[in-house]
């Protein structure tokens, strides 16, 4: 009795490991310019530069275009 349960629980764990163990395929890093997003940085200076009147404050960037 004790065999057969440890034979199925192997079984199972056997089939568990090929259902999991797959090959994933990930696309190749892209290194391009998308043209629609940006990232600015602010350095320490400038931010104490800015006249800050909230706790809660932030940066608004905006665009004609």
């Amino acid at each position: 009795m004790c065999r057969k349960l440890l034979y199925i629980f192997l079984c199972l764990l056997s089939f568990s490991q090929r259902i999991t163990a797959q090959d994933c395929e990930l696309p190749q890093l892209f290194t391009g310019n998308t043209g629609s997003n940006m990232t600015v940085f602010f350095t320490s200076g400038a931010i104490n530069a800015l006249p800050i009147s909230s706790d809660v404050a932030y940066i608004v960037a905006f665009s004609p275009d």
